[in-house]
C-alpha cells in the first residue's frame, strides 16, 4: 500500500495537489484518488514524509493516514500476509467512508464535488462547468458572510438554505431567477452527497424557486441586422468585422456563442447541389440530448465559407479560436458604433434567429425547434419524428426569400 501526493495533476481551481491511494499485487495495480481536504497546497509539499507517508508536523490529514495503514496491516494479518480479495474490493475495504469523510465541511464537499464530478466529466459542456463553480462561489462567499467556513456538511440545513437565498438577493444583488438557477445546481450537489450517504436530507429541496426572469431577452429588428450589416467602420475593422460575422452566424442559424465556437467540419454536409446542412447535438448538459438540424441560409453559408479557408487543426472546427468573453466585450463594442440601444449580448442572436423564422413563417414546430435547437415537444417525438430533407430545404428557401426581399438582393455581398 502506497499513499503519494499526485504532483502531476495540480488543481487549476485550488492550486493543490491531489493525493492518492496506490495498491499493487502479482503486476496488478489500482490507484484511487483520496477526498479534496487530503489535497496537498504548494507550501506544504516539504512537509510530506514519502516513506512514512506522513506529514512531519502536526496535521488532521496525519491521523486518517495512519487509519489506512492500520486497516491495511490489520487485512494482512488476518489473512497471512496474502491478498484475497481483488484489489478494487480491497480498496473499498480500505476507503471506509466512516473514516475518511467524517471531517467533510460544506466548503471542502463543495471542492470535492467540482474537482471530481464537475472538472472530470466529459459529458459537461463549458459553460456548465462554469456555472457550477459559479454556484459553489456563491455558497463559499455565504458561509464566509456568515461566519460558517468550517460549518460540517450535515450540519448545513434547511434554515442554512433559506439564508443562503436571502443571502443572493440583499447581499449579492443576484436577481430571483439568477438566484434559482444557483440552487438548482446546488441542490444537485446536495443530492450527490446523500447518495454517498453523507447527509440524509437536502436542504434545498423545499425551497420555492423562481425559474423566470421580469423580462425577455430582446431581439434585433431586420432593419438592425441590415445596420449591422452595411457599417462601414465595422467592416473597414477585420477584428471587429469577424466578430460582427459570428453574431450574424448565430442570427441565421440559431447556433449559441459555445456551439459557434466549437462548430466542426465533420457536423456540416453538402445536400441539394451543394446546400450545406449542419446534423448535430447542442453541447449543454449531460441530461440532454437536443438535436440541431438545417440546411443552412445562404447568410450563413456565405459566413462559413469566408473563413473556411482559414482552416484549424483543432478538433477540425469550423471557426478561428477565438473566446467567449472576448466576444462579448467586442459585442458592446459593436453595439455602440452601430448606435443600437439595446445591451447586446450573445443571446440576442438566437433570439434573433426565432424572430426572424417567426416573420418567415411557415416553420413546423417540430422543424423550427430542431433548427434551433430547443428541447423536444416530447421524448416520443424525438424517437419517432425523423427530419425530411426536402422539408428542410423549403423552409431555408422560404427563409432566404424573406432575407433576399428585406435585405436586399445584394446584402451577402456586403457580409
Amino acid at each position: 500500500m502506497t499513499v503519494y501526493i499526485n504532483t502531476q495533476k495540480k488543481s487549476k481551481i485550488s492550486m493543490k495537489y491531489p493525493m492518492y491511494l496506490k495498491l499493487v499485487n502479482d503486476g496488478k495495480k489500482v490507484e484511487t484518488r483520496l477526498p479534496v481536504r487530503f489535497d496537498v497546497a504548494q507550501n506544504e509539499l516539504h512537509q510530506w514524509n514519502k516513506a512514512i507517508m506522513q506529514f512531519k508536523q502536526k496535521d488532521e490529514r496525519n491521523t486518517d493516514l495512519k487509519e489506512l495503514q492500520v486497516r491495511f496491516e490489520k487485512y494482512m494479518r488476518t489473512n497471512n500476509d496474502l491478498i484475497k480479495h481483488s484489489l478494487k474490493e480491497l480498496m473499498a475495504i480500505l476507503l471506509d467512508k466512516a473514516t475518511l469523510y467524517k471531517n467533510w465541511t460544506v466548503a471542502t464537499y463543495c471542492d470535492y464535488y467540482i474537482e471530481n464530478r464537475v472538472n472530470r466529466n466529459i459529458k459537461l459542456s463549458k459553460g456548465t462547468k462554469i456555472n457550477y463553480l459559479k454556484a459553489t462561489k456563491h455558497l463559499k462567499n455565504f458561509l464566509s458572510h456568515s461566519n460558517l467556513v468550517q460549518m460540517p456538511l450535515e450540519a448545513f440545513k434547511h434554515k442554512e438554505a433559506v439564508d443562503f437565498d436571502m443571502y443572493m438577493g440583499s447581499v449579492a444583488k443576484n436577481a430571483p431567477s439568477s438566484t434559482s438557477t444557483n440552487i438548482i445546481r446546488l441542490k444537485t450537489i446536495f443530492s450527490e452527497a446523500i447518495n454517498e450517504e453523507l447527509i440524509t436530507k437536502n436542504p434545498f429541496q423545499k425551497l420555492k424557486l423562481t425559474y423566470r426572469g421580469m423580462s425577455k431577452t430582446p431581439c434585433l429588428t431586420i432593419n438592425q441586422v441590415k445596420l449591422l450589416i452595411g457599417n462601414e467602420v465595422i467592416n473597414a475593422d477585420n477584428r471587429l468585422k469577424f466578430y460582427a460575422d459570428m453574431f450574424l452566424f448565430g442570427c441565421f442559424t440559431g447556433l449559441s456563442v459555445n456551439d459557434i465556437i466549437s462548430l466542426s467540419y465533420d457536423e456540416i454536409s453538402p445536400i441539394f447541389n451543394e446546400q450545406l446542412k449542419l446534423d448535430t447535438i447542442r453541447n449543454k448538459t449531460h441530461h440532454k440530448r437536443i438535436l440541431i438540424v438545417q440546411i443552412m441560409t445562404e447568410a450563413a453559408a456565405h459566413i462559413l465559407q469566408k473563413y473556411s479557408c482559414k482552416k484549424t487543426v483543432i478538433n477540425s472546427r469550423v471557426f478561428p479560436p477565438f473566446s467567449a468573453d472576448d466576444f462579448r466585450e467586442k459585442l458592446k463594442l459593436i453595439a455602440a458604433i452601430v448606435g443600437l440601444n439595446i445591451n447586446l449580448i450573445t443571446k440576442i442572436s438566437r433570439t434573433t434567429c426565432n424572430q426572424l423564422i417567426i416573420n418567415v413563417g411557415g416553420f413546423d414546430q417540430i422543424y423550427k425547434r430542431a433548427f434551433m435547437g430547443w428541447s423536444n415537444l416530447s421524448d416520443i417525438q424525438n424517437v419517432y419524428t425523423t427530419m425530411d430533407d426536402q422539408i428542410l430545404l423549403n423552409n431555408t428557401l422560404r427563409y432566404n426569400d424573406y432575407l433576399n426581399t428585406n435585405l436586399g438582393e445584394d446584402f451577402i455581398s456586403k457580409i
